[in-house]
This record gives structure tokens, C-alpha cells and sequence, in this order.
């Protein structure tokens, strides 16, 4: 029985170890015809363990020897497919040396060969060169015409004027000014409206508390000169632009000299009356000349207002209604002054246009053009 068992045993073991060698014999051929298909596969196959690089070598040596052998001793029926026999085989079944040897020696094609090109280094431009590259490059640009003449915009720059707070402010403070007359003196201010726009049986009476309240009359003749002397002020800003004195300046000036030709015209006026004995008629006179002042700047106020803070349009409406306003109050005080002259019958009416001629219009237009030689 023992002897069955290891006679088995050993008819198995040796099974085992032919069906080993004929399959070690059988791989070279087809690795052989895979590596004619593609050489560089080879490193890739796994081959079993038990058979070395030398073995495998040497195994297909000894196939291709035994097909050329077979192949040689055959009668080949045509020469030609004899040939193309031959060929086959030789390219069906190289050695892993020719073919490693083979591909060692492929060589890469010219077209897809890289190519090296030379970088020659460029000399920097000039600043002359670099200008005209410069101008030709914006000379094509796709959007703006550097190229042509530049034309002006179509608008003309925005020019912010000088600003008008002085103006403001100025008017702010003779409305401040006008307004506590009026609540200080209340009853003064309404005797003098309705002495001028009114005529009634009270008219003497009324003219007689005027001239009693003193103080009253005196605030409204200053509020007048300062009134005033702002007007002539914008004048000088309207219409003479080169005059470039400060507006403060040019205001003090106005009222000093509207304030020194009316005290010279209230003290001439007196003197003339004590020297040729008729101080009624002057002392109306006077009366009626700051009384037409009053009622003026009581009605250029609002025109003044107009005329420092509105537009060029609503200032030049401004400016024609205060010379309207301003002739027909003085042509009216002259109309009263000749009713005043018949009443009294002091002078004659030719020595009244004297007196105008001489002492209200000489003087006005002397002081006219010495105000502007002064301010050129």
C-alpha cells in the first residue's frame, strides 16, 4: 500500500514538471511573434520566473534554426511564394535581440524634428525712433483721430463768476435796518406815506409833526445815503468791470460822497435863505428834497433787491424800472418846488432854473466825471 501511494505521488510530481516544460517550450515562439508586432512590449510582458533572459535566448535560436531547416528541406512548388515565405517567417519570428537592436536604430523623421531658432538681441530704440513709433501706432488707432488737427470742444469752458454774498449780506443788513425804523418809528413812517401819497385837510398838520420829530427824520436821511451809496456801488459793478476796487471800498466811498453833497446842499441852501431873508421857502425846499429821498429809496429797495441777486434778464428789467422811478421823483420834487415858489412868490421862476442849473445839475455831473477819473 505505501509503495501505491508514492508510486502515484511520484507519476504526479512529474506530471507536473513535463506539463512545466512544455509550456516554457511553447511561450518563446509567441512571445517572439509579439515582439515582431511591436519590440518595446517586451519590457512590458510578464514572463514566469523559472525561465532567465540566457534560456529564452537561447530557445529561439534553436526554433528559428529548426524552421529554416524544415523550410529548406521542402521542394517548393513556386519560387516567388517561396520568397514571400521566407520573408514572413523572417518577419513573424525575429530574435528579441535583432529586434531590441532595431529599434535602437529608428531614427526620428525630419518633419517632426524640432526646430531651434536664434535669438538675436535687439539694440534699444532711440528717443526720435521711439516718438515716431509712438505717433504711428496712435495714428491707427481704431476709435481716436490722433492723427488729424484737434478741433475746440463744442462748448466753451464753464466760468464760475465772482459770488454775490457781499451783495446779500449788504442787503440783508438794510432790511434789518429799514425794518427797525419802521417798528421804532411806526407813526413817523405812516405821517410820511400818507403825507406823500395822500392830500387831505391834515396835510399842514401832518408836515408839521414831520418836522418837529427830528431824530426819526435824521435815521431815514442816513438809511437813504447807505441805500444809496449801495446802488451806486452796483452801478459801478454793471457797467464799469474794469474797476477793480474792493466792493466795501467802493460802498464807503458812495456814501461819503452822496453824504458830503447833500450836507453842502442843506448848508448852502440854509445860508441862502438867511442872507436873502426867504428861510420859509428854503426851509421847504429842503423839506421836500429829503422827503422825495425818503419815498426814492422806499421804492428802489425792492428794484435794488432785484437788480444784486437775479439774472442778466430780470437785473436789465431792474435797472430800467429804478431810472424810470428815479427821473419822475425828481422831475416831481422840481414840479413841487415851482408850486412852493408861486405860493411864496419869493423869486422868480427864471431865478429857480438858474438855481437848478447852477447848484443841482453842474454840480451833479462835475461830481460824475471827477468820481470816475478818480476811480480809472
Amino acid at each position: 500500500m505505501r509503495r501505491l501511494v508514492f508510486i502515484i505521488f511520484f507519476c504526479f510530481i512529474s506530471g507536473i514538471i513535463w506539463g512545466q516544460n512544455t509550456d516554457s517550450a511553447r511561450k518563446p515562439s509567441s512571445l517572439a511573434k509579439d515582439d515582431s508586432v511591436n519590440p518595446r512590449r517586451e519590457s512590458r510582458d510578464t514572463v514566469p520566473q523559472s525561465i532567465t533572459t540566457p534560456q529564452r535566448t537561447q530557445q529561439n535560436a534553436q526554433r528559428s534554426a529548426q524552421d529554416s531547416t524544415a523550410a529548406t528541406s521542402r521542394k517548393p512548388s513556386n519560387a516567388p511564394l517561396q520568397t514571400t515565405s521566407q520573408k514572413d517567417s523572417s518577419v513573424k519570428e525575429p530574435s528579441i535581440a535583432t529586434t531590441t537592436t532595431a529599434s535602437k536604430q529608428q531614427t526620428i523623421p525630419d518633419s517632426i524634428q524640432p526646430t531651434v531658432s536664434v535669438m538675436h538681441p535687439i539694440s534699444p530704440l532711440t528717443p526720435k525712433e521711439h516718438l515716431e513709433l509712438t505717433q504711428r501706432i496712435l495714428g491707427k488707432h481704431p476709435f481716436f483721430n490722433f492723427a488729424a488737427k484737434a478741433a475746440p470742444p463744442p462748448y466753451t469752458p464753464k466760468v464760475n463768476p465772482p459770488g454775490k454774498e457781499y451783495y446779500f449780506y449788504t442787503l440783508a443788513a438794510l432790511l434789518l435796518i429799514f425794518a427797525i425804523l419802521k417798528t421804532g418809528f411806526d407813526k413817523y413812517y405812516s405821517n410820511l406815506i400818507q403825507l406823500f401819497f395822500k392830500r387831505s385837510l391834515k396835510q399842514r398838520q401832518i408836515k408839521q409833526q414831520l418836522i418837529q420829530n427830528s431824530l426819526p427824520s435824521l435815521l431815514f436821511n442816513l438809511f437813504f445815503i447807505i441805500a444809496a451809496g449801495f446802488y451806486l456801488t452796483l452801478i459801478v459793478h454793471t457797467f464799469a468791470p474794469s474797476i477793480t476796487y474792493p466792493f466795501w471800498k467802493i460802498l464807503a466811498g458812495s456814501c461819503i460822497i452822496l453824504g458830503g453833497v447833500y450836507l453842502a446842499k442843506f448848508l448852502f441852501l440854509k445860508f441862502m435863505g438867511w442872507v436873502f431873508q426867504i428861510t420859509s421857502l428854503t426851509d421847504n425846499y429842503i423839506f421836500l428834497i429829503f422827503l422825495i429821498n425818503k419815498i426814492l429809496i422806499l421804492v428802489i429797495l425792492p428794484l435794488t433787491l432785484i437788480i444784486a441777486l437775479s439774472d442778466k434778464g430780470l437785473a436789465t428789467i431792474g435797472w430800467t424800472l429804478s431810472w424810470v422811478l428815479i427821473g419822475g421823483l425828481i422831475l416831481y420834487r422840481y414840479i413841487s418846488a415851482l408850486n412852493l415858489i408861486r405860493k411864496e412868490k419869493a423869486i422868480s421862476f427864471f431865478h429857480f432854473l438858474i438855481y437848478v442849473a447852477a447848484l443841482e445839475i453842474v454840480p451833479t455831473m462835475v461830481l460824475y466825471k471827477g468820481i470816475l477819473s478818480i476811480l480809472k
